[in-house]
């Protein structure tokens, strides 16, 4: 029901100076944001009643969150997971595929650089010091790398999830 009501929202019918309708269809947000839409619809595998595609993949990406998992552990466990389903199964196969799918949702989150004692976000005015204005911390680790090329490393990063996308 309420794919129709959105679908009839963005697929307007406009007329030409001919007085005929025009077919819109929706644009390639819009489309991205359908094909996510149908992912909750869609079987995990076929036969399945009990769970869907886009809310197995949020529930696995929770449980790594909630369990501190590293990248490799989870992708080992989907891994495990996978061959364990049936061969028709639609599970994404790692962290990486996951996470690119469930960022068309338009829930990504800004790296804000921060002081190791919390006291300035590196952000707006002072993005560009390399230091902390109110204790003098680096911003940066100390990186000593065998190669020759240093990697700026920050000591602290805050990751800000912006609500108005969420609305």
């Amino acid at each position: 029901m309420v794919m129709d009501a959105l679908r009839r929202d963005f697929q307007s019918n406009v007329r030409n100076e001919n007085g005929r309708d025009i077919h819109e269809d929706p644009n390639l947000n819009v489309a991205t944001f359908f094909l996510l839409l149908n992912d909750v619809d869609s079987d995990l595998w076929s036969g399945c009643t009990k769970h869907t595609k886009l809310p197995a993949m949020s529930q696995s990406l929770n449980v790594k969150s909630k369990f501190n998992m590293s990248e490799t552990r989870f992708n080992c466990l989907m891994h495990l997971v996978k061959n364990m389903l049936p061969s028709d199964e639609a599970l994404s196969e790692n962290f990486y595929i996951m996470k690119k799918e469930l960022k068309e949702l338009g829930l990504s989150y800004l790296k804000i650089h921060s002081c190791k004692n919390n006291c300035l976000l590196f952000y707006n005015e002072s993005f560009e010091l390399s230091y902390c204005s109110r204790c003098g911390h680096l911003r940066y680790k100390l990186n000593k790398s065998k190669g020759g090329k240093e990697k700026k490393v920050p000591d602290k990063i805050l990751r800000y999830l912006p609500l108005i996308p969420r609305l």
